[in-house]
């Protein structure tokens, strides 16, 4: 038992000791990064975003725990406080993680089904699932939902917005929908790291939701003839109509999200965005990255290496 013990909470302290670690470099590295950073599109954010999260798993799932079982002789030593109190900071963690998760979901799910429940059929052109007219005070448009997604238009925005907006509305959601960009919002918002407690964390989310902005914007300016400047009017449209006016739903409006200006500016300049700098590369890091934990069971001297590192890092943190 106090094998297993120990197990779980080297596991959960290793866990958290390269979460932090890695969390404090993408924190290094974006403020170093400065103007560098502003050409990276979504694929390159959402990459950055996860990697400390997604590489702590990995390394603890495919590198720790089978160095410890291939390793640690069946009498352990016994799980000291301070090994206790860093596996509950890791724990911590991923509980945070689990329980913005499951509030995102409640929450989407909620919307979708009062959405559903009290708003009205509409007809909208080029969107390919339902869609619903809703009464709400914030002018919006949102997608909601993964399996069947459904896109909501406030009254005011329909009533307001010709039928070439709203089909280039249409056609900005369902470039979202295609890149699973709702999807991608709720693991960022549940992401088990220590790099979404910091100001750098957000500031990455936010560059990430600029980003997918601008692909969707993209993407309707090459749907079809004219549908830049139609989604630009309707841009527009929105952020008149929000002008002034209190609360929201609970997803927000994507459509008037991000630099309005300069998406403006830009769909009506017809120079819409690329996919952004750095995603192969990025991609191509990332996934080199979370290979290498998976190669140390392969090779027994570095997970000799690697059982001996924690073994130090056991007798450190005072276990008996």
């Amino acid at each position: 038992m106090s094998r297993v013990l120990l197990l779980l909470a080297a596991g959960l302290a290793a866990f958290a000791a390269v979460n932090l670690a890695l969390s404090a470099l993408v924190v290094a590295l974006w403020r170093l990064g400065g103007a560098g950073r502003s050409g990276w599109g979504s694929r390159c954010l959402f990459l950055v975003r996860t990697f400390p999260a997604a590489f702590a798993a990995v390394f603890v799932g495919a590198a720790f725990v089978p160095a410890f079982l291939a390793y640690e002789p069946p009498d352990a030593e016994a799980v000291g406080l301070p090994l206790g109190l860093v596996a509950a900071a890791g724990l911590a963690v991923l509980a945070r993680g689990a329980f913005r998760a499951a509030r995102g979901w409640r929450d989407a799910r909620s919307v979708a089904r009062e959405g559903r429940r009290r708003g009205q059929p509409l007809d909208l052109p080029g969107w390919a699932g339902n869609a619903y007219s809703i009464d709400a005070a914030q002018p919006s448009v949102f997608v909601a939902g993964w399996r069947r997604p459904a896109l909501f238009v406030t009254r005011s925005v329909a009533g307001a917005c010709t039928a070439a907006e709203l089909a280039a509305i249409a056609a900005h959601e369902t470039a979202h929908v295609a890149a699973w960009d709702n999807a991608k919002r709720l693991v960022l918002r549940a992401l088990p790291d220590f790099l979404g407690m910091t100001p750098t964390g957000a500031a990455i989310e936010r560059a990430w939701g600029a980003a997918v902005e601008d692909e969707a914007d993209a993407a309707t300016a090459r749907s079809g003839r004219g549908r830049g400047l139609d989604l630009a009017s309707a841009i527009v449209k929105v952020s008149r109509l929000a002008c002034g006016r209190a609360g929201a739903p609970a997803l927000g409006s994507p459509l008037a999200a991000g630099p309005i200006e300069r998406r403006v500016l830009r769909l009506a300049g017809r120079s819409a965005a690329g996919p952004g700098r750095g995603a192969a590369a990025t991609r191509f890091a990332w996934i080199a990255a979370l290979t290498l934990p998976a190669a140390v069971p392969l090779h027994p001297p570095a997970a000799r290496a690697l059982h001996a590192l924690t073994e130090v890092a056991v007798r450190w943190l005072g276990c008996a």
